[in-house]
C-alpha cells in the first residue's frame, strides 16, 4: 500500500513463480499426473509428504500393499498372462506338481493311484490351488469312504438275513451242512476271497447251498459220521458234541490224532466246528 497526495494505491503482491527445478527432467506423463494433482505448485518436501499422504490412503482402500495385488488379464484368451496370474497363486504348471501322499482313508490306507491321477488332472485343467486341490481329494476320499461305509452296513443286513434263513432251511444240521460247504470250497481251491466275492454276487445262501452239495458228492460229509456213532451223513451239534466225548476214551484215535494223522486232525477239528454251534 502507498500512500501519497492523499491517493492510497494498492499494490499486488508479489507471487514467486513455483519452483519446477526440483521436478526437471520428469518425463510428460509424471509431469502430467503431478500436474494433475497440484503437486507440481509445491516444494519438493510438500509434494513428497502429498504423495506419502497419497499411497497410503490408496494402499488403505485396496488393502493390501502394491507387491500383493495382481491384475486380471484384459482378454481372457491371453494364456501368456493367465499363465503368469496362476503362477502368483501358486498353482503347478503341471499335474505332477500336485502332492497327495497324506490324504488318506480314516484307517490309513492311502488312495488307489488311478484316483489321485483323476484328481491331478482335474485340478490342472482347472488351475486349482495346491491347497484347493487337496481340499477337494480329502472331500472325495470322505464321499467314497462314506459309500463303502453305508454299502457295507446293508450289506452285512443282508448277510445275517440269509444266515438266519440257511440256518432255519437246514434245521439240526445246520452246523454240520455249514462245515461240508466250507470244506467243499476248500477242497476246490476257492479262497475266502473268491468265497466271498461269490456270496456278494450270488447270495450267500445259494453258494452255501451250492457248496454242501458239492461236498456230498465229492464224500465230505463221510468224516461226520461213523466211529462211535455208527452211521454217515450230516449230524447235529449234539451228536458232535456225543462224537467228541467219545474220542476222548478212543485209545486208537487218539494215537492217530497227537501222532498227526491228518485224517484223523480233520475229523477232530470239523465235530468241534460242529458242536460250537452254527458259525456262518
Amino acid at each position: 500500500m502507498v500512500e501519497g497526495d492523499g491517493v492510497v494505491a494498492v499494490v499486488p503482491a508479489v507471487v514467486p513463480a513455483a519452483d519446477t527445478s526440483w521436478y526437471t527432467g520428469a518425463d510428460a506423463e509424471t509431469t502430467g499426473f503431478m500436474q494433475n494433482r497440484g503437486w507440481d505448485k509445491l516444494d519438493a518436501k510438500s509434494a513428497a509428504l502429498a504423495a506419502i499422504k497419497s499411497y497410503r490412503e490408496a494402499s488403505a482402500h485396496l488393502g493390501a500393499p502394491p507387491d500383493q495385488l495382481m491384475r486380471m488379464p484384459k482378454d481372457a484368451n491371453d494364456a501368456e498372462a493367465w499363465g503368469k496370474l496362476y503362477g502368483r497363486l501358486g498353482v503347478p504348471d503341471k499335474p505332477d506338481g500336485y502332492n497327495f501322499d497324506d490324504v488318506k482313508f480314516s484307517d490309513g490306507s492311502g488312495v488307489d493311484q488311478d484316483v489321485v491321477n483323476t484328481v491331478r488332472s482335474l485340478a490342472a485343467q482347472n488351475h486349482l490351488t495346491p491347497e484347493a486341490a487337496k481340499a477337494v481329494a480329502k472331500t472325495i476320499v470322505g464321499m467314497v469312504e462314506k459309500a463303502e461305509t453305508v454299502e457295507t452296513d446293508q450289506y452285512n443286513v443282508k448277510l445275517e438275513a440269509e444266515k438266519a434263513a440257511l440256518r432255519q432251511n437246514w434245521g439240526g444240521n445246520a452246523a454240520s451242512n455249514l462245515v461240508i460247504a466250507q470244506n467243499a470250497a476248500g477242497k476246490l481251491g476257492v479262497d475266502q476271497e473268491t468265497l466271498a466275492t461269490l456270496e456278494k454276487t450270488l447270495g450267500y445262501s445259494k453258494v452255501m447251498e451250492m457248496f454242501r452239495q458239492v461236498g456230498a458228492r465229492i464224500g465230505e460229509d463221510s468224516f461226520l459220521g461213523g466211529g462211535n456213532l455208527g452211521r454217515t451223513g450230516p449230524i447235529t451239534q449234539n451228536q458232535a458234541k456225543a462224537e467228541l466225548s467219545a474220542m476222548e476214551t478212543d485209545a486208537d484215535f487218539n494215537t492217530k490224532l497227537f501222532s498227526g494223522d491228518m485224517q484223523a486232525r480233520q475229523k477232530f477239528d470239523n465235530l468241534t466246528r460242529i458242536a460250537s454251534g452254527f458259525v456262518g
